[in-house]
């Protein structure tokens, strides 16, 4: 596959990188929507950020959605909204009665969310701060943060200072990293789902690396999205066989159920092997009366109930059916078959490919030839 082009920078006077996050090059539309969303995430840190402009909730909450949630535990844990981290910044800048954002060091928005990395500076020269006096003179301080924000119909839907998520490593136990998260244990019954989180770049690194670090956080972010919207329809139209959301409404992941992983014993016999297969099947079948394509059908994916019962996981890759299929023609065939689009056949596909996996201990062989699907020779050896 090509590599993703470079993307196509949007300058301001204050911000020296902006970028709208793709790999094609934007449309205007796609340009004015991504610009316009930037500038609601900084219109609202301009506020958050000022000394004068902000009063608390008030002041920004035209900018908000009356459901928008925020998320930083380490540096402000009593904050749930956007309009509560407003309220507590008043409080900080009445000690810190100078602090400003010097520049935007980096903006980019990928389809509704924004990433913006900036650099802040200030001093202690206000009122005491949580018992702290103030210095004479006050010590000035320079920093780097970033937040993420999820702008929906021109409000804030969400923001999250993405440092914080690295604290919750050390607060909870990490049992899994996929490709489209990170699974941490909360407690006997009940696991936490969040995005991956990578690593920001220095200041020096590449404009390419600045990319990078852009585009999987503000990726990874989009999965986390839509997985929370098909499980909030499953919390709706729950089914046996797939896995139980606790708890989709909170901006640090999705709380889930907790179940076993598979051992070798569950596949030994098999009556266990088929059970797992009208399990996992029953599950498709309740997701495409919904109008829903799993399109990641894998033994990774798949989870056991203390009776035994198969448990599909990992919505990340869901969509509505008709959205596409991403085929490449340099890559082996996709786990979902070569049709463009996604359909309930293309969970079929995947499922048939993962029951001759099981069965015969390898994935089957699958190519196209001058546009024709070529099957692996099956026999039943009897």
């Amino acid at each position: 596959m090509a590599s993703d082009p470079p993307p196509t920078l949007m300058t301001t006077p204050q911000t020296p990188e902006e970028s709208v996050l793709t790999t094609h090059p934007p449309n205007s539309a796609t340009k004015l929507t991504a610009q316009n969303n930037i500038n609601i995430a900084k219109e609202y840190m301009s506020i958050a950020y000022s000394p004068t402009k902000n009063q608390g909730r008030s002041s920004v909450s035209q900018l908000c959605n009356p459901d928008s949630k925020f998320w930083s535990p380490s540096t402000f844990p009593g904050c749930s909204t956007p309009m509560d981290y407003a309220e507590s910044h008043v409080h900080v800048m009445a000690s810190v009665a100078d602090l400003r954002i010097v520049q935007y060091d980096q903006a980019w928005a990928k389809d509704s969310h924004v990433l913006l990395r900036y650099t802040a500076e200030g001093s202690h020269c206000g009122e005491p701060y949580q018992g702290i006096e103030r210095m004479e003179p006050p010590k000035r301080a320079r920093w780097s943060a970033a937040a993420i924000f999820d702008i929906v119909d021109g409000k804030v839907a969400s923001f999250v200072k993405d440092w914080d998520q690295k604290t919750m490593q050390h607060d909870l136990d990490i049992v899994g990293v996929g490709a489209s998260g990170q699974v941490y244990n909360v407690d006997d019954q009940i696991v936490l789902k969040t995005c991956r989180i990578f690593k920001p770049p220095s200041h020096d690194a590449s404009q390419r690396d600045h990319w990078h670090y852009a585009s999987d956080t503000l990726f990874h972010f989009s999965l986390l999205k839509d997985e929370r919207t098909i499980m909030k329809l499953l919390q709706t139209r729950p089914h046996p066989h797939i896995i139980e959301a606790i708890d989709t409404d909170q901006p640090k992941g999705i709380y889930l159920r907790k179940y076993q992983q598979p051992t070798a014993n569950i596949f030994s016999t098999l009556s266990q092997r088929i059970k797992l297969y009208r399990d996992i099947v029953d599950a498709l079948c309740h997701l495409h009366s919904l109008g829903i394509v799993h399109a990641d059908i894998r033994i990774d994916n798949i989870l056991f109930d203390e009776h035994g019962s198969a448990i599909l996981c990992d919505f990340s890759a869901a969509s509505p059916c008709g959205e596409p299929n991403l085929v490449f023609p340099d890559l082996p065939l996709p786990i979902n078959g070569p049709s463009p689009t996604l359909s309930e056949k293309s969970d079929m596909f995947a499922m048939a490919s993962l029951i001759y996996q099981m069965e015969h201990e390898a994935a089957p062989e699958l190519s196209l030839k001058d546009g024709t699907l070529v099957l692996p020779k099956l026999s039943s050896g009897n």
